[in-house]
């Protein structure tokens, strides 16, 4: 179980969750590709409109 499993359960934040996921995962081992999978993730969610609520 990870911070963003809860937005798995909607259809909406497939995109995003699965993008915040892997860069939570990758945080321990590798800070600096988790910084781009954590912009990754903000693009997404900024396509997305998430941020524009």
């Amino acid at each position: 179980m990870c911070n963003f499993s809860f937005l798995q359960q909607k259809t909406e934040y497939e995109l995003f969750s699965s993008a915040c996921i892997e860069a939570e995962k990758i945080y321990s081992s590798a800070p600096a590709m988790c910084a781009v999978g954590c912009r990754k993730a903000l693009e997404f969610g900024g396509q997305m409109g998430v941020f524009c609520r």
